[in-house]
């Protein structure tokens, strides 16, 4: 683990200079905010997911950088190490000016910690702003295709965000026959949703290859095959 987080530091050691007193400082900084001191002998694969985790973020710290480009930096962390590493960010950007890019699942852990965001849907950009003028119930459900609740939390003031089960699936006298009429990997998730809220579904004409056919037979839809 050490020496991963030491690599860190190479675009600033050069191609032949040894590590010195203040590229060692910067590993151990790097090490002890992200909880990997007493990790400095472990080999990677004997590491747990949320540890490697940890490292890597170690590693990315040490090289002291002006820009940060995060994928998904909490991960595989537990509730504890989440808090920190969220933390560790927004102090890195306060007194180090450096900037953070975080891509992230987590729409509450975004909302709290986080004063800007960009909300992607499929790869396009569905709203940008402050978590206020992104995290919208009509937006979001456009987006994840499912209904939300927003609501503000009364403690840290910030924005909450809720799944809400469909109401189709709740209340048999809203159920449903419903014939679903797709092709080329257009339906299924249609049809996930479909049947997870509990209508009666039936699927077709479709090619019995196609991606839509292997998806409807799978979640038990009866299907009309185009052999």
């Amino acid at each position: 683990v050490e020496e991963l987080v030491m690599m860190g530091r190479g675009a600033r050691l050069g191609r032949w200079r040894p590590p010195a007193a203040a590229d060692h400082a910067a590993v151990e900084q790097a090490m002890a905010f992200t909880d990997t001191l007493h990790l400095r002998e472990r080999r990677l694969p004997e590491m747990s997911g949320g540890e490697r985790q940890r490292a890597v973020l170690a590693m990315a710290l040490a090289g002291e950088p002006r820009l940060l480009l995060l994928d998904e930096p909490t991960s595989h962390l537990d509730m504890s190490h989440r808090l920190e590493v969220v933390q560790l960010l927004r102090r890195v950007n306060a007194e180090q000016g450096t900037a953070i890019l975080m891509s992230a699942h987590d729409l509450n852990l975004a909302a709290e910690f986080f004063p800007r965001l960009a909300l992607l849907d499929a790869g396009r950009l569905a709203a940008e702003g402050t978590p206020d003028e992104v995290l919208r119930e009509s937006t979001l459900r456009d987006v994840y295709r499912c209904a939300v609740t927003v609501q503000r939390d009364p403690l840290s003031g910030s924005l909450r965000v809720f799944p809400r089960p469909e109401e189709a699936g709740d209340s048999p006298r809203r159920r449903l026959r419903i014939h679903v009429v797709c092709g080329g990997g257009s339906g299924e998730a249609l049809l996930r949703r479909l049947v997870l809220t509990g209508h009666e579904v039936t699927c077709g004409v479709v090619n019995e290859r196609d991606t839509d056919a292997v998806c409807a037979q799978a979640l038990g839809v009866a299907t009309t095959l185009e052999r």
